[in-house]
């Protein structure tokens, strides 16, 4: 599973959100999200998450976030690349989305090394 966290203005969310499950619809993967942190840490999810990747989401506490559930991090960055062309996201955001995406995958790589 991939998560991608986004700071997202409220005019925004839905639009976001719509094309969120037509990209999920059209990939054939089961559409997940988030309204905010606090509904994702309730979910089955999170609490599956290990200590660190948890840890991870603790620069989000007290922000207006929605998480977006991937199936994997390629996807995940298929999406952000295709949200910022459409205008849904800045392009920090997807910049930044999309280092934070490969650092974990680093982490994890080395991790199982």
């Amino acid at each position: 599973m991939s998560y991608f966290i986004i700071e997202v203005e409220e005019e925004k969310k839905k639009q976001l959100l719509g094309y969120y499950h037509s990209f999920m619809c059209e990939n054939k993967s089961k559409a997940e999200s988030y309204d905010s942190l606090d509904e994702f840490k309730k979910s089955a999810e999170y609490q599956a998450l290990s200590g660190e990747e948890k840890e991870h989401f603790k620069q989000y506490e007290g922000k207006k976030v929605m998480v977006l559930v991937f199936d994997n991090d390629e996807q995940a960055m298929n999406f952000i690349k295709q949200a910022q062309s459409k205008g849904l996201i800045k392009k920090e955001q997807a910049e930044a989305a999309i280092y934070q995406l490969n650092e974990q995958n680093q982490s994890t790589h080395t991790m199982r090394m």
